[in-house]
């Protein structure tokens, strides 16, 4: 099975790869931690769920819409899952 190269980074995302979703990671996450803690995590896409439920639930990130969860977490677990 032949993969895809993956999509460029963006330096004003702090390195980010560039795709669908990025720019709405990029804000939410690094208004309370580095964008490193971030890339360097390998999560299954149901630990990057449970991740989204503890930030709110016991470290104050405020709740999203459900478009915006969905676009953040299709994000995180297309190109920063241990799955692929």
């Amino acid at each position: 099975m032949r993969r895809e190269p993956p999509p460029p980074s963006n330096p004003e995302l702090g390195g980010l790869p560039e795709a669908a979703g990025a720019e709405e990671t990029y804000y939410l996450c690094s208004a309370c931690h580095s964008i490193a803690l971030v890339t360097q995590q390998r999560l299954t896409d149901e630990r990057w769920n449970y991740l989204w439920d503890w930030m709110v639930r016991e470290q104050g990130m405020p709740e999203q819409d459900e478009e915006t969860r969905q676009a953040i977490l299709s994000y995180l677990q297309t190109h920063f899952s241990s799955e692929r």
